[in-house]
């Protein structure tokens, strides 16, 4: 993307309004790091690469007017860092087993999305959005069970 000469906003809605009712497909990618104890080096495990296949409305919201709806298929491969193939197996580092890996196939996902303005200012080139998430904190029934830990 070029640099903008001017503030350049966009309104999520928009996109909403512009491609009610469509079906929509889209990719997107990136990497999985983990740290495995504060003060210790960031480590990178694996990318991610996907694609989802949406349909995308504006609905009637009580709350904001109207805000986006979507209903999505999504598929999630986790590939090798290096060489980006797909992984069947994965091991973090060569004294821990290699385990098989279960890549993300959800057949339904729809949800509502709220209002959102993000103003990429001038003499910008690009918007980057970095995602942190604690697994350590999520809930789940196989958090803290040795056989599923590394």
């Amino acid at each position: 993307m070029d640099e903008y000469f001017n503030d350049y906003e966009f309104d999520n809605l928009n996109f909403y309004r512009e491609n009610h009712g469509k079906q929509l497909y889209y990719n997107w990618g990136g990497e999985v790091w983990w740290i495995e104890s504060p003060g210790k080096p960031q480590e990178k495990l694996f990318s991610i690469i996907g694609m989802n296949a949406t349909k995308v409305f504006i609905k009637p919201h009580p709350e904001y007017g109207e805000a986006g709806h979507r209903i999505n298929r999504e598929i999630c491969l986790f590939c090798d860092s290096s060489t980006q193939e797909v992984l069947d197996y994965w091991r973090p580092r060569e004294e821990v087993k290699e385990v098989p890996v279960v890549h993300i196939a959800n057949r339904m996902v729809q949800g509502f999305v709220s209002p959102k303005k993000i103003v990429i200012p001038q003499n910008s080139g690009y918007v980057k959005k970095v995602i942190i998430f604690f697994v350590g904190l999520i809930p789940h029934r196989l958090h803290g069970v040795q056989n599923y830990l590394g």
